[in-house]
């Protein structure tokens, strides 16, 4: 994993990106390419994991940004547990 940046205040969570209708959870690994831009990166070279809200209408809304992938998957075991839905978290077919 790359070093995460010691500047980011992490973890961050975004609890308004939750308050539409959704239905699956997904983990994935994310790079800051600069200040606020991010990607959807490849397992292992990430600077962070993100946990998102799958939408009823379509896309996704980030929740949470976390340092591990770890506390990626215990966030969205936890939401899991409390609304019953599914996780998909990249690299594994949970």
């Amino acid at each position: 994993m790359s070093d995460v940046d010691d500047s980011m205040e992490l973890p961050e969570f975004y609890p308004n990106q939750a308050m539409t209708p959704w239905n699956d959870i997904e983990v994935h690994p994310i790079i800051e390419i600069e200040k606020g831009v991010c990607e959807v990166i490849q397992e292992g070279m990430e600077s962070f994991w993100s946990v998102y809200l799958h939408q009823l209408g379509g896309g996704v809304k980030c929740i949470a940004d976390v340092r591990s992938k770890i506390e990626a998957e215990m966030l969205a075991e936890l939401i899991h547990n409390c609304s019953n839905t599914r996780i998909h978290s990249s690299g594994n077919n949970s």
